[in-house]
């Protein structure tokens, strides 16, 4: 009869503490705890992994993997108005390389830079991604590029996007799903 009103307090206890706002990730064996404040929330930014890669064309294509990354950068943190600024390093890195080659990126370029909202940005985004995608996978000479793809993107139609690191960061969804995904396909030099 004694143990059930310190069964209670320590039942009591427990939901107190198990009902904080707050969230609990695993990371190894470190619990990484976030509060639920939305302040916090909005000074949070994300910063993807870029890791080395290489292509057979030395000057142009890196340029615009760099511009690409930092755009992908950009929609994961919901950033419409740097991921614009980035679409400008994008044309000029498309702008100094040969013409008939990045014509269709430097036309996804022009209509990313004439967009009006992260959403529409979005939908220009994927097109630049299937537009990449070929020279990517064909130009690649070292590292490696994670062909990434979230299936619940535009309606659970699906979306891919590219990054030189294997953790998913969504840049279709940003902070509300930012880790959705799984890697579809490796790039690498066979």
């Amino acid at each position: 009869m004694r143990k059930l009103p310190i069964v209670l307090f320590m039942g009591v206890a427990l939901l107190a503490v198990s009902c904080k706002e707050t969230t609990k990730e695993m990371k190894g064996d470190v619990v990484v705890e976030n509060s639920m404040d939305s302040e916090k929330k909005a000074d949070k930014k994300y910063v993807l992994t870029k890791n080395a890669v290489a292509f057979e064309d030395k000057e142009v294509t890196p340029k615009i993997f760099d511009a690409y990354q930092l755009i992908t950068e950009d929609l994961v943190n919901a950033d419409f108005e740097s991921a614009k600024q980035h679409t400008a390093d994008l044309l000029l890195a498309v702008e100094s390389g040969d013409k008939p080659k990045w014509k269709r990126v430097e036309q996804i370029a022009n209509t990313l830079a004439n967009v009006k909202d992260l959403d529409m940005y979005r939908v220009g985004y994927l097109d630049l991604n299937r537009e990449l995608e070929g020279i990517l996978k064909e130009e690649i000479s070292s590292g490696e590029i994670y062909m990434q793809y979230c299936p619940m993107a535009f309606n659970n139609k699906g979306a891919y996007w590219f990054a030189s690191d294997k953790e998913i960061m969504n840049p279709y969804f940003g902070d509300q799903m930012l880790h959705c995904g799984g890697v579809k396909e490796t790039f690498k030099k066979e």
